[in-house]
């Protein structure tokens, strides 16, 4: 009697250290979730939509300025760009601190390398002329702008996109002879660009238009690539399309 009283008791005490060590494994398992959020504060901020993050993807070879250099944030915000840094207008023009943005041209390396003297560099006088870059001159059935396709297969080549926008996908081709190797006589001044920023669309380049790879010779510190202030909106609609996809 005695000895099977000592067991059940034994069995309780067991028992309770397995529960209590239960316990206290998940207080300490739950505990850093939370305290090792570093969104938690955001995630806790009351917004107009559910929407607390947005990522924006930009193609390569085109900047954070490309889209936003001349934006003026809304309530309050700020943000670093080509207009809050004087180096623009509001409408693309020179401002005061254009000639924080110009760019250099130097002598042949024997080797790779990432920056050169300041005393081994020259400011361009004006910027060479921005080529075709290889900007599809032609709307094709195989490559974009596309050609000769039903909206059925624009939207299976490109799902993200809303019905009304599947025409972008067939817009854009710069109409030249070449794809390649000549100058973008799209580009307003083209021949005679200020050593600086230069606005990309024009009465002959709208927004849904190919362009070559603008990037010019060396970038300032601190600063993106110099050339256009703003990308295709056929990009920007595609990004928005994507997000609104993805909230649905």
């Amino acid at each position: 009697m005695q000895s099977g009283s000592v067991g059940r008791r034994s069995r309780r005490c067991r028992n309770a250290a397995i529960v209590s060590g239960v316990a206290l494994l998940g207080a300490t398992i739950a505990a850093p979730v939370h305290s090792a959020d570093p969104d938690a504060a955001t995630d806790r901020v009351k917004t107009a939509t559910p929407i607390k993050h947005v990522i924006v993807v930009i193609g390569e070879n085109r900047s954070f300025d490309h889209l936003y250099g001349t934006y003026l944030p809304k309530s309050g915000d700020t943000i670093l760009n080509l207009l809050s840094e004087g180096i623009v207008g509001p409408d693309g023009s020179p401002g005061p601190n254009f000639a924080a943005a110009k760019q250099f041209t130097t002598s042949g390396q024997t080797s790779y390398f990432i920056g050169v003297d300041s005393n081994n560099k020259t400011a361009y006088t004006t910027l060479p002329a921005p080529t075709l870059g290889g900007a599809p001159n032609q709307p094709r059935m195989t490559s974009p702008p596309f050609t000769g396709l039903t909206d059925a297969q624009l939207a299976a080549i490109e799902p993200s996109l809303e019905p009304d926008d599947l025409f972008l996908l067939t817009t854009g081709a710069t109409g030249a002879a070449v794809t390649s190797g000549a100058p973008d006589t799209r580009i307003v001044n083209y021949a005679a660009l200020p050593n600086g920023p230069f606005q990309l669309t024009g009465p002959n380049l709208l927004y849904d238009t190919y362009t070559g790879d603008t990037a010019i010779a060396f970038t300032r510190c601190g600063s993106n690539p110099t050339a256009v202030l703003k990308i295709s909106q056929r990009t920007i609609r595609q990004v928005a399309s994507t997000i609104s996809t993805r909230l649905s």
